[in-house]
């Protein structure tokens, strides 16, 4: 059941995420390959906050197919720390910054009033084909909210007329 979903959290923040692998992100590929880091993959998330109350960071994704397995996806710039801290500390001084850099790219926020489109990164590569429960974390620490399958917008806009999705 890839494809579109959407969601609303608890502070108003819409997103839609297309939750199928996309491409791999260059700039992120070259990192990896420097920490030797396993294959990951990258899925995008658009963040509308313009009628959100708080930043949105999109902290995580959760997948959950049939048998219980978790997918978790993270923000990339969560992603490129873990790499970073993989490498130990003897990086040269380039590439160190190099993966700061990146890192602080994905580490960007959309504030209250903003649209921003985030990279999501899975440390695996088995994404599942058919998956029962997506829960995403768009705003931090907050708890989690579920989003579902595009084709339910009608139904989730319908218990929050104070919303719109302009996608």
């Amino acid at each position: 059941m890839p494809g579109e979903f959407i969601f609303v959290s608890t502070y108003n923040t819409v997103g839609k995420i297309q939750l199928e692998p996309a491409d791999p992100v260059a700039e992120l590929e070259e990192l990896r390959d420097i920490a030797a880091a396993d294959p990951v993959t990258y899925v995008m998330a658009k963040v509308d906050n313009r009628k959100g109350e708080v930043l949105a960071n999109m902290y995580s994704i959760l997948v959950y197919d049939a048998a219980g397995k978790e997918y978790e996806l993270k923000n990339a710039h969560e992603i490129v720390d873990e790499w970073r801290s993989s490498t130990g500390e003897d990086l040269p001084a380039e590439t160190y910054n190099q993966f700061i850099e990146v890192g602080n790219e994905h580490m960007k926020e959309a504030m209250p009033g903003a649209v921003k489109e985030f990279v999501m990164v899975g440390e695996f590569v088995d994404f599942p084909k058919e998956f029962v429960k997506v829960m995403v974390n768009a705003n931090g620490g907050m708890d989690p909210v579920p989003a579902v399958p595009m084709s339910h917008k009608e139904l989730m806009l319908s218990s929050r007329p104070d919303i719109t999705f302009d996608f």
